[in-house]
Order: C-alpha cells, then structure tokens, then sequence
C-alpha cells in the first residue's frame, strides 16, 4: 500500500467474527516508508495460533479486539473431504479504517500445515503465501500483498482464495487468521488488531480397522479374544468391543479419524497393547500373545 507521498503503508488488524466451525483473525503488515514492494505482507507465525505472536506484539495502541470493528470468514465447510478444493472468503470491516490486511493458516492437531492455500490469478496480486516455523513445523499461511491493503467498498476489504484439503483425512484441522484495521499513518501507532478463537472442521469420513491376534507360535490364531478400541482423544475414554473369530481376526468398522489404542484382553495370554492413528483404513495390524 501507499500514501499519496509514496509511503508504504503498515500491517494492521481487522476484527473477528466466528463463522461454522472455524477461527478467524486478521493481520495486517505495512512496511515502513521507503521499503517493501507489491510483495510486501506480515512476517508469517502471526496469527495468533498455537505457538504464535498476534500483530498486537508491535501495534499496540489499542487492547485486542477493541475499536468496533469485524472480521468475517465464509467458504470453509463444517466437514471435508481429503482432497477437497473450497472457496475461503475473508472480509475485514471497520468504517473509519483506511486500509486492511489479514493473515491466515491452518493446522492439525499436531500443529502441522493442514492442506493448501491457493492465490487465484490477478494482476496486481493482492495475495500471496509464505511459509514460516513454529516448535519445528512447517506451516503454510496466506496473506495481503501491498497491492491487497486498499478497499473497494469503504470500510471493509475483501480477500477469495482456495484452500485444499489434505490427500488424507488428518482430523481436526483449525484455521486462524490474525487482522488488523490501519489508519494509514505510516507507524505502528493507531491500528486495532483483533483475534478470534480457533474453531475445528470435523471430518465426516469414517474408516474400518482390521489385523489379526496370533497365539506365542506366530501361527495359530487365537480365537474368541476380546479386542478393545479406545479412544484417546475423548474424556471419558470411549471404547468399542470387537471379538476375534476362529482364525484370530478381529475387524471394527466405521471408525472416525482420531488416535486410539488397541488392546487385547486373553484368559490365558499376555498380549500388549498398540496405539493407532486412524486417517485411513488400517488392515493388517498384528498381535502375538506371550505365555
């Protein structure tokens, strides 16, 4: 962005809003006077997600999310599907702002990159994305260019990009964005940044778990075994029964993505227990009792 003396304008944040299953804030960067290009745009790991700063850490003129002002999001749907390509929107209004900007990433419940963030054609490019580090994972963000800062309707701007899900079903996935609403001044002074909470996109697939209960010799199946599922994730634990047949197989079906724990309840043998995370259908699994 630029003043009418050739400027660059600062990041600045916008408010947020909790729109069907996501979180959003938005984050704006303006460069300081003289420096920056058409690329320039927040530093990334401003969001406010897991193990990030906020805009608020240099512009902090006002108290987060005070000023008025919202942050909207549509376009990401209350399930996906791996692979699934959607339309993001992000709108950032505050009627006395001047120029807005945003910043936007995704992760799994690890903390790591969840699908793919996409800038559609158009010249000037008002988006761009960046890669940045937290703890060691790579996260992908999405945010304004110089060129994305200015409004075409008064008092709010608005961004449209792809987001793509990952190839697999990975579970929860949360979006976070971190906005600013800047007056222009050239400083960090008097922009409102705002923040939102994370909200989770549950997945809608379900997936089968198999595998086999061998007796100590390797060989023989062990039948009429009870085989526990437990999920991990839940509080209280929940817990599906499942029951080996004659030849030591054991299948449960219709199973969410999640982390579980397999375990195997024999009279007569010990078997150990096998944790799993479930984001495909898992076959195979094998388990031999000790005398």
């Amino acid at each position: 962005m630029h003043t009418s003396s050739g400027n660059r304008f600062r990041l600045k944040f916008g408010v947020t809003l909790f729109s069907a299953g996501i979180v959003v804030a938005v984050c704006f960067f303006v460069p300081a006077p003289g420096t920056g290009a058409a690329s320039s745009g927040p530093s990334p790991s401003h969001t406010g997600a897991t193990g990030e700063d906020t805009c608020a850490s240099c512009h902090a003129s006002y108290e987060l999310n005070t000023g008025g002002g919202t942050v909207q999001i549509s376009g990401v749907p209350a399930n996906y599907s791996p692979g699934q390509a959607v339309q993001v929107t992000v709108t950032t209004i505050k009627d006395d702002a001047t120029i807005y900007g945003f910043q936007m990433t995704a992760i799994d419940g690890t903390g790591l990159r969840a699908g793919t963030f996409t800038v559609g054609a158009g010249s000037p490019a008002e988006l761009q994305t960046v890669i940045g580090q937290v703890a060691g994972n790579q996260r992908q963000y999405i945010e304004h260019t110089t060129d994305g800062l200015i409004p075409t309707v008064l008092g709010s701007k608005t961004w449209t990009f792809t987001w793509t899900a990952p190839s697999q079903n990975v579970g929860r996935i949360d979006f976070f964005v971190a906005g600013n609403a800047a007056d222009s001044n050239s400083s960090p002074t008097g922009d409102y940044i705002y923040t939102g909470a994370a909200f989770s996109i549950p997945t809608a697939a379900t997936y089968s778990i198999s595998g086999r209960v061998f007796t100590p010799d390797g060989v023989t199946g062990l039948r009429s075994t009870s085989v526990l599922l437990v999920d991990r994730a839940t509080p209280p634990a929940q817990t599906r029964l499942a029951s080996t047949n004659t030849a030591g197989f054991f299948t449960f079906p219709d199973i969410p993505a999640g982390n579980y724990t397999i375990r195997v309840r024999s009279r007569r043998y010990k078997v150990g227990n096998q944790p799993v995370t479930v984001n495909a259908d898992l076959t195979g699994l094998v388990f031999t009792a000790t005398d």
